[in-house]
């Protein structure tokens, strides 16, 4: 699975953040307190260093506001699914 940018993705301990590219690359991976540069994951999207995988991942091209995807009331399950984990 290949990330590009505006996806929202979902992470297996629930954390929500989105995609944010470079020079039209996908580069960084923005939650609501840290980041998170891509090569830390690999092709399965699974975190190199710690077990915060991404579970999901979501086209947020419809989201108006970035900063809406870190708030409780914000349906995450509304946005087209891409892509998610089968364990």
């Amino acid at each position: 699975m290949e990330l590009t940018c505006n996806n929202i993705i979902k992470l297996r301990n629930g954390k929500v953040g989105a995609v944010t590219c470079f020079n039209d690359r996908p580069a960084i991976l923005v939650f609501e307190a840290y980041t998170n540069p891509i090569s830390r994951y690999d092709a399965e999207l699974k975190n190199k260093n710690t077990d915060y995988d991404i579970v999901e991942v979501r086209d947020g091209n419809g989201v108006e506001r970035l900063q809406d995807i870190y708030r409780k009331r914000f349906d995450l399950e509304a946005l087209p699914l891409i892509w998610k984990r089968e364990e």
